[in-house]
């Protein structure tokens, strides 16, 4: 077992579980299952935002991925250390043989990590990726692959799909079609792939989204984001009530664009997904750390910070955080 404490907190990494312990803040990473949580005082009492380090990383991939650069990127932002003994921790060499290394730990409350491509997955080095992957795997963090596709699956894509061995996430765009977004969603679940989708709405793919809860499984896992062009509000209105009246218990709705539609309550007929950006995850692309793939405003530079602190507590990120705390939207999107 290794301890540390850092400003009244108790940090314990063992095989079967990470924890963080103390009077306002606590996290806890089940190993075996990969369940984590966080609260506050009590058990009833959730936090405003993670003080230690994000709990999920968002990274754009490149179109040329280079396995060095992420893996140094995931070491920083994941606070990866080298075990010395029992109490002592030292940062590891920037020449890291990441997939051999036994005698590491990860010293943060990272617990999943998103890997977004835009790209088409045949152009992917899958055994890049995969060790990837594997890495992130060894510190008990989960992965979850978001795809761009609008044609179907070809049998190579579901067959590299498979074999990273993570969680896949659908996002659409618009040129969204809801029966080969089905099709897909199908094609995954036949080879035990899970999936989940994040759908994008707006003026040219409101017809076709407006199919889905007549297409989708009762337990498909979903969330709508509603981006520009934007639709209406009574069009907002009636696609919410069309996903709640068919009963998908998994579907959820972004609050980003609280801003434009929710002046009044009535508004929301879906279980809204608080905005966890600059609280509980970042996104990174171009070694740029944002507040979210939204939100790319004064992104703070990876080269220029010597700890997690340098980003985590940045100024503007620190600002967007407690105005989002304050209002459980943020004042970047929707306006």
């Amino acid at each position: 077992m290794s301890e540390t404490k850092t400003v009244n907190m108790i940090f314990t990494d063992d095989d079967k579980s990470r924890l963080v312990i103390s009077d306002t803040f606590n996290f806890a990473l089940d190993k075996e299952t990969g369940i984590s949580a966080c609260w506050g005082k009590t058990m009833n009492d959730s936090p405003d935002y993670d003080p230690i380090t994000p709990e999920e990383l968002i990274f754009k991939i490149d179109k040329n991925f280079d396995l060095s650069k992420y893996l140094k990127m995931f070491n920083f932002l994941a606070n990866i250390k080298e075990k010395i003994d029992k109490t002592e921790f030292k940062d590891i060499e920037n020449e890291i043989e990441a997939t051999t290394k036994d005698n590491l730990t990860c010293l943060s409350t990272l617990a999943s990590v998103v890997l977004i491509f835009d790209k088409e997955l045949n152009n992917i080095n899958i055994d890049s990726l995969l060790k990837f992957t594997k890495y992130i795997h060894k510190f008990n963090v989960a992965v979850i692959i978001q795809i761009n596709t609008v044609d179907e699956l070809t049998y190579t894509e579901l067959t590299k799909l498979k074999l990273l061995g993570t969680s896949i996430q659908i996002k659409t765009d618009d040129n969204f079609n809801a029966e080969m977004f089905i099709k897909n969603i199908n094609l995954m679940k036949e080879n035990d792939i899970i999936t989940s989708a994040k759908i994008n709405v707006n003026k040219n793919s409101y017809e076709e989204v407006s199919k889905l809860p007549e297409l989708l499984d009762k337990d498909s896992s979903l969330k709508l984001h509603f981006v520009l062009p934007y639709v209406t509000t009574a069009e907002y209105v009636k696609l919410q009530k069309a996903f709640n009246e068919a009963d998908l218990k998994n579907a959820r709705i972004a609050t980003c664009a609280h801003n434009k539609f929710n002046k009044r309550k009535a508004n929301i007929h879906m279980l809204p997904v608080d905005c966890d950006a600059s609280r509980f995850s970042v996104y990174i692309e171009d070694e740029i750390i944002y507040p979210c793939e939204f939100a790319k405003i004064n992104g703070c530079k990876l080269s220029a910070c010597k700890s997690i602190h340098d980003f985590w507590y940045a100024k503007d990120l620190v600002k967007m955080r407690e105005y989002i705390t304050e209002n459980n939207f943020c004042n970047f999107i929707g306006k």
